[in-house]
C-alpha cells in the first residue's frame, strides 16, 4: 500500500476537503505564531524570504508531529569560518536521549546530528557567474567546518512543501541512524 501525496489527495479532493486543508494549515500557522509569540518576535520574523516562512511552517508542524526525537530548528543560523562568518537559512539539531538501567547502575545516553538548509529563492541565487562562483566558495566553507547542507530550490518549497519537509525529516533520521550513542555525565 502507498501512501498518498498531498498533491494526489489534492487532485481526488472535493472542496469540502480542500477547505479541511486550508483550515489545518491555518491551525499550524496559528500554533507557530503563538509559540514564539512568548520571546517577542514569531519564527517567521527571523525568515528572510517567503519561501524560507513557508518551509518553516512546513517543517515545524511536520518534525513536530509524531517523532520522537527532540529537534531544534534555527532560523538565519551564523557559521564561522576561515573564510569568514555565514548565515545559513536554518540550522536544525536532532537528537535522541536514552537510559539504560542494569545491575551495574543506569547510564545515560544520546546521538545528535544537525543539517543547513538553504531555500534557494531565484531571486538571490544564480544570478551571475561571479554569485555562483560566491555561493559554492561558501558551501565549500561551511562544508570544511563539519556542516552538511541540503537545498530547496524555492519552486520546490512553494509547489510541495510538505515534501521537503517530510524530504528534510527522512534526511535527519537517516543521519541520527548512522550516529552512535554517546555515554552522558550525569550527575
Amino acid at each position: 500500500m502507498r501512501l498518498l501525496e498531498e498533491e494526489d489527495v489534492l487532485k481526488k479532493s472535493k472542496k469540502d476537503v480542500k477547505k479541511l486543508i486550508e483550515d489545518i494549515e491555518k491551525l499550524m500557522f496559528n500554533d507557530l505564531i503563538y509559540t514564539n509569540v512568548f520571546y517577542g518576535t514569531t519564527i517567521l520574523d527571523k525568515c528572510q524570504s517567503p519561501i524560507e516562512q513557508l518551509y518553516i511552517l512546513y517543517l515545524n508542524y511536520y518534525v513536530n508531529s509524531g517523532t520522537d526525537f527532540k529537534i531544534n530548528i534555527l532560523p538565519q543560523f551564523v557559521i564561522n569560518t576561515r573564510g569568514g562568518k555565514y548565515k545559513v537559512d536554518f540550522h536544525v539539531r536532532v537528537s535522541q536521549s536514552f537510559v539504560i538501567t542494569n545491575d551495574s547502575g543506569t547510564k545515560y545516553f544520546e546521538r545528535s546530528t544537525s543539517l543547513c538548509i538553504e531555500c534557494d529563492g531565484h531571486d538571490f541565487h544564480e544570478k551571475t557567474k561571479q554569485q555562483v562562483q560566491k555561493d559554492k566558495q561558501r558551501e565549500r566553507d561551511i562544508i570544511s567546518n563539519g556542516y552538511t547542507i541540503i537545498r530547496f530550490t524555492g519552486s520546490e518549497i512553494f509547489n510541495l512543501p510538505i515534501k521537503c519537509a517530510r524530504e528534510t525529516t527522512r534526511i535527519l533520521e537517516e543521519m541520527i541512524e548512522r550516529k552512535g550513542f554517546k555515554k552522558i555525565d550525569v550527575d
